[in-house]
């Protein structure tokens, strides 16, 4: 797999979880909303799970951008 392969890759998988967390979010809120004091919060919630995602998702790819622009320095520094 090339790095611009891996990129497009996890550019997909971050959008995906976000698309999931903001579900996730408006159903908690709905329910929230619909049984006030009442509703059932669960620590089984996947709301941890996908924002932890996100979190690695968004750091791979800073890392690999940094690692790219580190790259380009040196290659510039060589020059």
């Amino acid at each position: 797999m090339t790095e611009f392969e891996l990129t497009v890759e996890k550019n997909k998988d971050l959008r995906d979880c976000l698309v999931m967390l903001e579900k996730k979010c408006k159903e908690l809120i709905k329910r929230i909303d619909s049984e006030g004091l009442g509703a059932h919060h669960s620590i089984n919630s996947d709301i941890f799970e996908i924002s932890t995602k996100i979190y690695k998702i968004s750091a791979l790819l800073s890392y690999l951008k940094t690692f790219n622009l580190q790259l380009d320095k040196l290659e510039k520094e060589k020059k």
